[in-house]
């Protein structure tokens, strides 16, 4: 840990880690093993929900053959229940639960970078830095964290006005890693604490970002969206059981 007057701090994890993954590679893997597990893949982009005459929820979507292709063919699914873990200021949560949009967010944005052959100085590959200074950052933090062979390097902020992109690439700078090639670039929103409700009480709920339960202090949220994942399935699994809707929220609340 960095303080905003340079001092630097190691706080080790006794008999545990810190985890981190490769988005890129972690989350077709979750999809390959729910495919393997019988799920059905649909490549798409969510576009609203409605219900048919029975009142079962239809999710509507723009279907395409691969990721990222332009051309898309407009299709629909009815679903007794549905998860939504679209992330922070997710569309499913603006449509089906009362206060979503209101979620507050701070902004990131991170540079995944390949790790340099010839390491910097005061680099370690098994270490998270985490700065806290002011021109990283005025109300967040600032990172440099290992992914194996590569790096994300990255900040936040809730000002609009601060330029995240700038900070990042001072941050390269000041930790040796200017030259480290860029493999890529991304920014997402993160949520700020929990909503009230996760659920409708009937047949849409929420995990992950989509329910803004992620780590207040830090942000990080892939153990959160792991474990609400499974209470989510679990909520699921008992409403398609009982036929009683109102399993979803009572789930989620008991956990």
């Amino acid at each position: 840990m960095v303080s905003p007057t340079d001092k630097r701090v190691d706080i080790p994890i006794e008999n545990g880690f810190v985890g981190m993954v490769d988005r890129d590679a972690f989350d077709e893997w979750l999809r390959a093993r729910a495919a393997g597990s019988g799920a059905q893949r649909q490549i798409g982009s969510f576009e609203r929900l409605t219900r048919d005459d029975d009142g079962v929820s239809v999710v509507h979507y723009q279907a395409r053959e691969r990721p990222g292709d332009a051309a898309s063919v407009p299709r629909s699914v009815r679903a007794r229940c549905v998860i939504g873990a679209d992330g922070a200021r997710s569309a499913v949560a603006r449509q089906a639960i009362a206060g979503a949009e209101r979620n507050p967010c701070v902004f990131a944005y991170h540079e995944i970078v390949r790790a340099p052959p010839a390491k910097p100085v005061g680099y370690d590959g098994s270490r998270c830095d985490v700065y806290y200074r002011g021109s990283l950052s005025p109300d967040f933090y600032g990172w440099v964290f290992p992914h194996g062979d590569t790096l994300s390097i990255g900040t936040g902020s809730a000002d609009k006005g601060f330029s995240l992109r700038a900070a990042v690439g001072r941050l390269r700078s000041d930790s040796g890693l200017q030259d480290a090639q860029t493999l890529r670039r991304e920014g997402a929103p993160i949520p700020m604490k929990p909503l009230r409700r996760w659920d409708n009480g009937r047949d849409v709920l929420l995990a992950g970002d989509a329910a803004g339960v992620v780590a207040p202090a830090s942000g990080e949220g892939i153990y959160y969206a792991m474990a609400s994942g499974r209470l989510a399935a679990e909520a699921v699994e008992s409403a398609l059981q009982t036929g009683d809707g109102r399993c979803c929220g009572r789930r989620g609340a008991a956990s």
